[in-house]
């Protein structure tokens, strides 16, 4: 099986216990996901303008905000 797609919330899932991530380690890993075709969603609860603003250094990223509502 090939994966193409990995989708993750953000709260208590791929955010830490201060609401932050290690943007150094996630760089290194999102182009390793982008070598290999593979797209990286974020899904939350969270609006999708301020989910865009947390990943405003991969544009192309999709966003799903609103839980489900909106689609950046």
């Amino acid at each position: 099986m090939t994966i193409k797609l990995i989708a993750t919330d953000m709260d208590g899932t791929f955010l830490n216990d201060h609401g932050d991530y290690d943007q150094e380690r996630f760089a290194n890993d999102y182009a390793a996901l982008q070598r290999r075709g593979i797209q990286f969603v974020i899904a939350s609860g969270h609006q999708a303008a301020e989910l865009a603003m947390t990943f405003s250094a991969y544009p192309e990223m999709w966003l799903i905000g609103g839980n489900g509502a909106e689609l950046w």
